[in-house]
């Protein structure tokens, strides 16, 4: 089952639709009745203001049985080194201007007292894409969280994947990132 964390008032709430529908009205010359209509709007419920995102529930990950803490610890190493080289250190521009970027976050494994260890990390996948309709950027994000633990030669771990709500911004004039074929 998805998780949806969003708010939404008993009688109005701005969708992206809504947001083309505000635009489509400000080229006509509409805007200052459409902003008061929305700053009245956004004064009587605040709560329409609100992000969205989503995730699935955790999901348990197995790995070995390993012999000992070292060979718990090595599979700990290798996963980190693997994400590690999934992580891009620039987008990836298309033709069309659209970008594609892996982030991993993380602190690498981290060796507590004993035979401990934890790996804790977030791999996210930024994707920018162009409207040309409405000289935009459109953004949009999802990850995966990973969290492996090694407690002597017991592995445990869980991995959760989700996603952020598409972010909107006018194309900056002289953007880099903007190609144009």
């Amino acid at each position: 089952m998805i998780e949806h964390r969003h708010y939404q008032c008993w009688w109005y709430c701005l969708t992206l639709r809504d947001v083309y529908a505000l635009r489509a009205a400000a080229r006509a010359g509409r805007l200052k009745i459409l902003l008061l209509l929305l700053a009245v709007v956004l004064e009587l419920h605040p709560a329409c203001v609100a992000f969205a995102s989503g995730s699935l529930p955790p999901m348990p990950l197995t790995a070995g049985p390993f012999p000992n803490f070292a060979g718990c610890l090595g599979y700990l190493d290798a996963t980190y080194k693997e994400q590690a080289a999934m992580a891009m250190p620039k987008p990836i521009v298309t033709r069309q201007g659209d970008t594609h970027q892996t982030i991993l976050s993380t602190k690498g494994v981290d060796r507590g007292p004993g035979q401990q260890a934890v790996y804790e990390a977030e791999i996210g996948h930024v994707n920018r894409a162009i409207d040309t309709q409405f000289h935009q950027i459109v953004t949009s994000y999802d990850w995966q969280r990973f969290t492996l633990k090694c407690q002597g030669p017991v592995f445990s771990g869980s991995q959760q994947d989700g996603y952020d709500l598409q972010g909107i911004e006018q194309i900056p004039p002289g953007d880099p990132l903007v190609i144009r074929p």
